[in-house]
Formats: structure tokens, sequence, C-alpha cells
């Protein structure tokens, strides 16, 4: 049987995976190879120009590909929550994932439990001590006079 052409109509096990970049925001997606869609994301012609990410199994479910898509609808609420941007697709495009929470997702998305911390950004870390700088510095300036 070839899975290549008609894959998406068939009951079989699904991997989904999130992408989890550097600023913070997530990308959830769905395959049944999941060594090898990471190979297409990290490639030149992924989408994703170049910047990194860690890729998360968030597990799987023996659905058709429209099944398996509403557990993707329902990671990205539970991202959301967490804090995190979502990209729906490369090169950075974000999207809105309360648009389509219908009552179905997010009670599927309440069965589900996003364990992975969001990132601290080394940007802040140089605006606090950037902060801290100028504090410091003002107050110095301040008892100085």
């Amino acid at each position: 049987m070839s899975w290549k052409r008609d894959q998406k109509y068939h009951v079989r096990s699904r991997t989904l995976y999130a992408l989890i970049f550097e600023n913070g925001h997530v990308y959830i997606g769905q395959t049944v190879d999941l060594d090898q869609r990471q190979k297409q994301h990290r490639s030149l012609r992924g989408g994703w120009e170049g910047k990194p990410f860690d890729v998360i199994n968030l597990g799987s479910v023996n659905a058709t590909e429209a099944q398996a898509s509403e557990y993707e609808y329902a990671w990205r609420i539970n991202a959301a929550k967490a804090g995190c941007k979502i990209y729906a697709k490369p090169p950075g495009i974000t999207c809105d994932p309360w648009k389509r929470a219908t009552r179905q997702r997010q009670y599927l998305a309440g069965t589900l439990s996003w364990q992975i911390p969001r990132r601290r950004f080394p940007f802040f870390k140089l605006a606090a001590l950037m902060a801290a700088v100028s504090i410091g510095a003002s107050l110095l300036l301040t008892l100085t006079l």
C-alpha cells in the first residue's frame, strides 16, 4: 500500500511535535516520521531561515491527519496559555490560536499538559543589566551632587 498518496485518510500513528525557538515562539506540527520531518525543517528549504530551534516530541496519536490536526490546535492553545507566541508558518508568521479555539479543542487542550518552560531571553538579561547600570549611575550622580 502506498502511504504517500492517501496517507491523510488512514488511521495511523502520527507524532505531534513542537519547534521551540530561542525567542520563545513555538511551531506545532504533526508527522509520521519525526526524524525526516526535523531534517526538512532544518534544511535551507525548510523555511525557518536558519533560526535555531529545539524539537520536542509532544506524543503520538493513532488518527487520520484531520483528527491529529485537532490535537495540533489543542497544543497551540496550551502553548499560548503558557505565554508562547505561536508560529503558523515559516518564516515567522504568527497566529492567534484562540481564533479557532472551539469548545471541543479547548476541552482537548485541557486533557494535555504543556511541560515546556518558557526560555529566558538573553536580551532581557542585557536590558536588566543596562537598567541596573543606569540606576547605579543616576544614584552615583545624585550622591556626588
